[in-house]
């Protein structure tokens, strides 16, 4: 149940695809070497009584986490039941369908209502599909602060935009992870369409990661994210398995693009550009 975005139940996991545990079994190609593994330095009782105590901390937290992703996965597969039943029964064009619905459009569509009553939750789905494809159109904003009266969340043509070109110049962020290494940007917005890739020399740009890259990151040489912390998951992860990494580069995925020529420095937080070949 510990997968790509876990906390959405539209997102698939090992359990209710497990051709993705496969996949990501199948991007180890070659030895895999042991993570490096911090030790503490300081003797004193209390600095090691204090360390023996978050370690145990930890532990529970993450314990806490898998019994959370389970209870999550348990609706999932309630829910992909359900939406496989209206599927069967016509209520729905396919079971996925169940995912733009609201629980209680789902509950309520028990079969009793007329053909009108299908196309009414069809065309339900149809409109909230072309609104999400509208809203992917917009910027990414870290943070919007809304004032005076409600606003209109409707979202038109007009108020979308693509993505400019990447820009020129070394980038800037906060580095979480120490090391510095080079290797070619592959710009990740999905990363169960990479899950089987030889990522080889790869530097992974990307918005931000969740637990469930752990076996991108492992198999990465350096990792960028336009988001996150000294404490955020990809700074965490990164730092076990010893892979370089910069958080918080902003427009990262916008300004690299799939095979430039990078540098990581993950203790400078720096993201430095080389030259084409033969420039």
């Amino acid at each position: 149940d510990r997968a790509f975005e876990e906390l959405k139940l539209e997102s698939p996991t090992y359990r209710s695809d497990p051709m993705l545990l496969v996949e990501a079994v199948r991007g180890f190609r070659g030895a895999v070497g042991e993570p490096a593994r911090p030790r503490l330095a300081s003797r004193h009782p209390l600095v090691r009584a204090v360390a023996r105590a978050a370690t145990r901390a930890i532990a529970g937290r993450e314990a806490s986490r898998l019994d959370r992703a389970r209870v999550y996965g348990m609706a999932r597969a309630a829910a992909r039941r359900a939406g496989e039943l209206l599927a069967a029964d016509g209520w729905l064009d396919d079971w996925s369908d169940v995912w733009w619905l609201t629980l209680d459009e789902l509950w309520g569509a028990d079969g009793s209502g007329a053909g009108d009553g299908r196309e009414r939750l069809r065309d339900l789905v149809a409109a909230r599909r072309r609104e999400r494809a509208a809203y992917e159109g917009l910027p990414a904003f870290r943070r919007l602060t809304f004032l005076g009266e409600p606003f209109d969340v409707r979202v038109s043509g007009a108020q979308t935009s693509a993505a400019g070109d990447g820009g020129a110049g070394d980038l800037a962020g906060l580095g979480v992870s120490s090391g510095r290494v080079s290797g070619t940007v592959l710009v990740v917005t999905d990363p169960r369409a990479v899950t089987g890739a030889d990522l080889g020399d790869t530097v992974l740009v990307t918005p931000m990661t969740d637990p469930g890259w752990v076996f991108l990151i492992s198999r990465a040489r350096a990792v960028v994210a336009e988001r996150g912390s000294l404490l955020s998951h990809t700074a965490i992860v990164a730092r076990e398995l010893g892979v370089p990494a910069v958080v918080g580069v902003a427009d990262a995925t916008r300004l690299l693009r799939d095979g430039d020529q990078v540098t990581v420095d993950g203790t400078a937080g720096l993201v430095l550009r080389q030259p084409p070949t033969g420039s």
